[in-house]
């Protein structure tokens, strides 16, 4: 899944916007967790059949003392390559596949 914490993906061109997801996990479910809540986030996204995220944010809230709550979201959207597209020196797309 593209992710990306910017509003467009270099390369790529939005061609449609399906809706905000959502992901979330507890420091109680591993070591992992942040990246536990970007996966189900990521799977949210594909249940609305998007092929990337945009603006994502991860945030992290303490519930007590010893447990912490990871969420991540972000904007599901349809992406297609631009075609003939060539990137240039010094360009990221900041995406992950």
């Amino acid at each position: 899944m593209l992710s990306t914490m910017g509003d467009k993906i270099e390369g790529y061109k939005i061609v449609e916007y399906k809706k905000i997801v959502f992901g979330s996990a507890t420091s109680g479910e591993g070591i992992g967790y942040r990246q536990s809540a970007i996966e189900k986030m990521w799977q949210n996204a594909e249940n609305v059949k998007a092929n990337a995220i945009i603006n994502l944010r991860v945030n992290v809230y303490p519930i007590n003392d010893t447990l912490q709550e990871s969420t991540a979201y972000g904007n599901a959207v349809v992406v297609l390559p631009i075609e003939g597209y060539i990137a240039t020196e010094g360009t990221s797309t900041a995406a992950r596949k």
